[in-house]
């Protein structure tokens, strides 16, 4: 699950879900940025919790 381009239905996505730290983040981010698409682009983020308070 480290930047897995997938797509179904025309639709595509890019999975970067495992272990995901502020340097996957921003490489994943960078990626979407740079793919050709039809329309809008998302970004669904989650918590990164285990990085602690201060990272």
């Amino acid at each position: 699950m480290r930047l897995q381009l997938r797509e179904k239905n025309g639709v595509r996505w890019l999975n970067d879900a495992y272990n995901a730290n502020a340097d996957s983040v921003a490489a994943a981010l960078e990626t979407l940025a740079s793919l050709e698409v039809k329309g809008k682009r998302y970004a669904v983020l989650g918590d990164m919790a285990e990085l602690g308070e201060h990272a």
